[in-house]
């Protein structure tokens, strides 16, 4: 004996197997989903396996006290952690330095030599000066004007 149905007797289907648009969009939410949870299991479990390793790091031992069995010996270049600015006490033209890059000096060392041509220009005019403000102080003392001095 043979069974027919009707349509009527037919299962339904949910409607994602009857509309395929709404099932791709279901696919496509579910991979999304999918590879959200992944990443954050991955990272959640490379930043659990990184505090693990750096707790292992640590070592303790007992400390004593114990001769020198080696010593080490050997040459290095030392560079100045600061460097100092040298100045001289008169302004001038420098005629000649008296020390290279890398030399060593100490205090009160010579590291340079002004050009004392202009220096000593300017202490003859200073000496002039100073002989005139004399003379108008002994015009000045001796009771006469002092504007008749001329220059």
């Amino acid at each position: 004996m043979t069974l027919h149905r009707t349509t009527s007797q037919l299962p339904a289907f949910p409607e994602s197997v009857l509309n395929p648009t709404r099932s791709g969009r279901l696919g496509r939410r579910l991979l999304a989903l999918l590879i959200v949870v992944g990443l954050v299991a991955g990272a959640g479990f490379l930043v659990q396996v990184d505090f693990t390793e750096e707790a292992d790091n640590y070592r303790t031992a007992e400390v004593t006290t114990q001769e020198i069995d080696q010593a080490y010996t050997g040459v290095a270049r030392i560079e100045p952690v600061t460097q100092a600015e040298v100045t001289f006490p008169a302004s001038g033209t420098v005629e000649r330095v008296d020390v290279a890059v890398g030399d060593r000096v100490s205090i009160g060392d010579t590291l340079a030599t002004l050009d004392t041509e202009q220096l000593e220009e300017t202490l003859r005019q200073r000496k002039a000066d100073l002989a005139q403000a004399e003379l108008v102080l002994a015009v000045a003392l001796d009771g006469d004007d002092p504007s008749s001095v001329t220059v």
